[in-house]
């Protein structure tokens, strides 16, 4: 018999990572930056869309699933019952990421060309990672820092840094499928491990030498033994009032087998049932902070764009309203584009040509300000005398 010791898990997206400290996670954004250097909005486009449809509809059948376990007043895990009690959470989120990600703009995102996350927008590996290794638990501070970091060596696009929070999104609902699938998969070891032990209970009230005869059974046709599996049969034997020595033998028998006991087995059942609700508690919190952030103020604090249009020589960029100095920073993403430099050199561009000195007072005082170049009579100049690095 094949002998595991954990339940399959469906295919993961979210990378496995230990829980990192802020400094540990900070060194961590540094190097993660230097692997996704390079990355361009062309080639192949993951099908995030297709992907987020599936999890969804599986979100819907794990709810439905725990749902009727609870109509039966049946005990739930931890971990089922936040699912349970929070599932409007995820309806809500389900309908901000259809509005908020259409398949246009994910085109627009730049992606990966290699490694595990080959084909996806870099911003979405990015958000998957931070999931991975603060355990979904989302904090502005930790995030803001995080970014920074990150961008220390690889700039991030102003698409890229307004799409974070649509990516948060969909890497926590992610992250939620995950662990719903396995309190599923859970669930269907431990039902399957009662059915066993009716058979073991039915067999010995007939004969209990009977008993071995389905034990024989179990070892040579039996499921992969799980550790929902034993731990839910240990259970049942255990509370039996039936001769049950042969099976608990056998149970013990096969752990040692696997290096590993009875008692080790169940606790480790119980640890992973902890962590599941944490994790899933951290996900569902973290779902509802996204739409109470200041995203604005997020984007502004981390945009290597918006530092380097600050320095506008006629400081009258930093009095503008934010609606006003994002149409300076959509100017930039279109000179970007337009010329395959890179947004951040456009905009100190821009800038350093506002610096330069005019011959007249006048001039001056109009030329000296940043938006004469991004959206006045001075953005033929700039064009014609873009700068020659490409983009990051």
């Amino acid at each position: 018999m094949n002998v595991s010791n954990t339940t399959a898990a469906p295919e993961q997206r979210i990378p496995s990572g230990e829980l990192f400290s802020l400094p540990h996670l900070t060194e961590h954004a540094v190097q993660l930056a230097a692997d996704h250097t390079g990355a361009r909005p062309t080639g192949p486009l993951r099908p995030l869309l297709e992907e987020f449809v599936q999890i969804r509809d599986d979100l819907l059948h794990a709810y439905a699933s725990i749902d009727a376990v609870a109509q039966e007043r049946r005990d739930l895990t931890p971990a089922e019952e936040w699912l349970l009690d929070n599932y409007h959470v995820l309806e809500e989120q389900f309908r901000e990421i259809v509005e908020d990600l259409p398949v246009g703009y994910l085109v627009r995102l730049p992606r990966l060309a290699s490694g595990p996350m080959a084909s996806c927008p870099r911003v979405y590996a990015l958000a998957l990672d931070f999931i991975a290794h603060t355990d979904a638990r989302l904090d502005r501070e930790n995030l803001l820092q995080y970014i920074t970091s990150y961008q220390e060596v690889t700039q991030l696009t102003i698409g890229e840094l307004w799409a974070v929070p649509i990516m948060l999104r969909l890497g926590l609902v992610e992250n939620v499928h995950r662990l719903a699938c396995q309190e599923v998969e859970a669930r269907s070891e431990r039902a399957l491990a009662d059915r066993w032990a009716e058979r073991l209970f039915e067999s010995a009230r007939e004969r209990a030498s009977h008993v071995v005869v389905v034990l024989a059974e179990l070892a040579t046709a039996g499921p992969s033994l799980s550790d929902s599996f034993i731990v839910e049969l240990l259970k049942r034997v255990r509370d039996s009032d039936l001769s049950m020595g042969p099976v608990l033998a056998w149970i013990e028998d096969r752990m040692v087998e696997t290096g590993s006991s009875a008692e080790v087995v169940t606790r480790r059942e119980r640890h992973g049932q902890a962590m599941s609700q944490v994790s899933v508690g951290n996900s569902i919190t973290s779902l509802r902070l996204i739409g109470s952030l200041d995203w604005t103020e997020f984007f502004e604090e981390t945009s290597l764009v918006e530092r380097a249009l600050r320095a506008d020589p006629a400081g009258a960029y930093t009095q503008m309203d934010s609606p006003t100095r994002d149409i300076y920073r959509r100017q930039v993403e279109r000179l970007a584009d337009r010329s395959g430099v890179n947004e951040v050199e456009v905009a100190r561009h821009a800038i350093s040509r506002s610096a330069e000195k005019v011959d007249t007072e006048t001039a001056s005082n109009r030329r000296r300000h940043v938006g004469y170049f991004l959206i006045d009579a001075g953005r033929a100049t700039l064009e014609a005398a873009r700068p020659t690095s490409s983009r990051s």
